[in-house]
């Protein structure tokens, strides 16, 4: 059994990205690497029931779907609905390959997913890595219910904003932290414990070439069959496909390497962080304060947070296949 430290949730908007970062854990679980004590759902890449039957589907692969604890969250951002992807992760999140997958029962906790953390941030105090792969709703609606519940965390990991401006939704905007902006302000603004940010332009500097992704798939395991069907709607996408994209961009990965495999990762100093609510051309960009002018900071309540800048590829895709295989 994993000791204490490595106690871990997962909050998720299983899409394709997140179900190889699962499929990365949950390996490193087996292992007892980490203990992962829930997985929880969030809208995003697709609604949230069909986040719970992706993860459902994730843990099949390594025998756990009745073993690890699923907890369905909320359905909708806290202020207002952005719509859902359906072009680069597919309708269903996994590449709309899941209506060729065998049916698989989904019954989930009747406990919702923000109670479930604050629950665990109770039971086992500065001792949870919260691995957030999605929006931070579920995150927000945990502090509503437990204001102090941000505080109890050992870390906050997320995938989320940028520190240069190359958006993926807008010009500054991020897909995670973009589709709820005020959960965002909530984490941001009532959490103390270390944070660690893997922004989307490091994920677009870290790419697994397309000739490594292929070694993985042409081992024919049902987990490589599994990869090759969730990343079919990738594949002819106009600007991540495989005739425009050198390799294939992990964004949700990247967390579980920082949370578990931390030598290959690495980290800027700590800065000061906060969300745009109001712009009309930036609302939910994230801002970051990289002068050093502690004197001239409008932030209020700002908090602190490190980067990823880099990842060691060659060994992340070692690891990758190891996990895959």
């Amino acid at each position: 059994m994993a000791s204490q430290e490595n106690y871990v949730i997962i909050d998720t908007d299983c899409g394709v990205d997140d179900a190889v970062a699962l499929m990365l854990a949950l390996d490193c679980h087996r292992k007892g690497l980490i203990r992962i004590l829930a997985i929880t759902c969030v809208y995003g890449n697709t609604d949230v029931c069909q986040v719970v039957r992706n993860v459902f589907l994730t843990l099949r692969l390594f025998g756990l779907e009745k073993t690890i604890r699923v907890l369905k969250g909320c359905a909708f951002p806290l202020r207002e609905k952005i719509g859902f992807e359906d072009g680069f992760m597919g309708i269903d999140g996994l590449g709309n390959s899941v209506h060729r997958m065998p049916e698989i029962d989904c019954q989930t906790e009747e406990e919702h997913a923000a109670q479930a953390i604050v629950s665990l941030v109770q039971q086992f105090p500065k001792q949870i890595q919260l691995l957030s792969l999605g929006p931070l709703t579920n995150l927000a609606l945990a502090q509503h219910l437990y204001p102090s519940v941000l505080n109890e965390f050992r870390e906050i990991i997320a995938m989320g904003g940028m520190i240069e401006m190359l958006g993926n939704v807008g010009p500054t905007t991020e897909f995670n932290f973009f589709n709820d902006p005020e959960a965002v302000h909530m984490v941001l603004t009532n959490s103390t414990c270390p944070m660690t940010i893997v922004p989307w332009d490091t994920c677009l500097k870290t790419r697994m070439l397309w000739k490594h992704f292929d070694e993985i798939v042409e081992k024919n395991t049902e987990k490589s069959k599994f990869l090759e069907n969730i990343y079919q709607s990738i594949y002819e996408h106009k600007v991540y496909g495989r005739n425009v994209s050198p390799g294939v961009v992990l964004c949700d990965i990247i967390v579980v390497f920082v949370a578990v495999f931390s030598k290959i990762i690495k980290l800027t100093d700590e800065y000061p962080v906060a969300i745009e609510l109001a712009g009309h051309l930036t609302r939910g960009q994230l801002i970051i304060d990289r002068t050093g002018r502690a004197d001239r900071k409008k932030f209020k309540n700002d908090r602190m947070a490190r980067f990823v800048t880099e990842l060691d590829i060659e060994e992340a895709v070692k690891v990758l296949k190891k996990a895959l295989d």
